[in-house]
């Protein structure tokens, strides 16, 4: 990550917009490691104000799919906070500059989800749904919407 990922520009402007960057060695605080679920390295904890882990992603990364797992790590803790406006604005942004990543898939679901809590119409999830299927054929979130979009 050292050599490739965090040196890339993109990701020095995406990390140091919207993040307090902290790099730790799991030996020296091995119960913050714990706290946080990390059981590999590299790994990268995206946390809220309170140091509540919302995301957490493990193992080497190059850049645009760092990237992408950063957004995702800001629009769950957005969601945590029940800010999904700003949520939904994340997710969206996720999934048009990072189509291609697996975790745009989660992206695209969580974006039917807070449809639905914000107009409480199941059929508006749905229709965010919809494109998993197609877009993400074969991952276990396709599988997670087909019931839904069955019937």
């Amino acid at each position: 990550m050292d050599a490739v990922t965090h040196p890339d520009p993109e990701v020095i402007r995406d990390v140091s917009s919207n993040f307090v960057a902290v790099k730790l060695k799991t030996a020296d605080h091995a119960d913050l490691a714990r706290t946080f679920g990390v059981r590999w390295l590299p790994a990268t904890v995206v946390a809220d104000a309170t140091g509540k882990a919302q995301h957490l992603t493990v193992g080497f990364l190059p850049p645009a799919h760092y990237r992408a797992e950063l957004c995702f790590g800001r629009a769950m803790e957005a969601f945590a906070r029940k800010e999904y406006e700003k949520a939904k604005s994340l997710f969206s942004e996720m999934v048009e500059r990072h189509p291609k990543t697996e975790r745009t898939a989660e992206a695209q679901y969580w974006a039917g989800v807070i449809a639905l809590r914000q107009t409480r119409d199941f059929n508006r999830c749905k229709e965010a749904w919809k494109r998993i299927p197609d877009d993400f054929p074969g991952t276990t979130w396709a599988a997670k919407v087909e019931w839904a979009l069955q019937g």
